[in-house]
């Protein structure tokens, strides 16, 4: 018993859909930027400060991938500009890394977004 392409039109089996070329295509993303499709909230961007400052209490040490983890919810709420680019590059960093002193890590906290004291 064969297959019916009429029954199963996109089966391979079936003399249907036999190339992966036919499928459609995906929606274009040309002409977007990146602040097109991502909305940031500066609130968003002291919600992850305050809480990566709050990882960093009590600790002498933080695992680099702690520090990632907090970098990349830092970055999706931080808007295009020299805080993000700053936020992209320590992350970068932190691939190379195994450790990071909590020093290190709420120096460059403060001069990504400033604590309010």
């Amino acid at each position: 018993m064969g297959h019916d392409p009429q029954v199963a039109p996109n089966c391979i089996y079936c003399g249907g859909v036999t190339d992966a070329t036919e499928a459609p295509a995906p929606p274009s993303l040309d002409g977007l930027a990146l602040s097109d499709v991502v909305e940031t909230d500066p609130a968003q961007a002291e919600v992850a400060v305050a809480a990566f400052r709050r990882q960093l209490e009590g600790q002498p040490s933080l695992p680099a991938s702690v520090v990632q983890d907090c970098l990349l919810d830092l970055w999706g709420s931080l808007p295009a500009g020299d805080s993000r680019t700053e936020v992209e590059r320590w992350l970068t960093e932190t691939l190379e890394r195994t450790m990071y002193s909590a020093t290190d890590v709420a120096s460059r906290l403060a001069s990504v977004l400033p604590a309010d004291d």
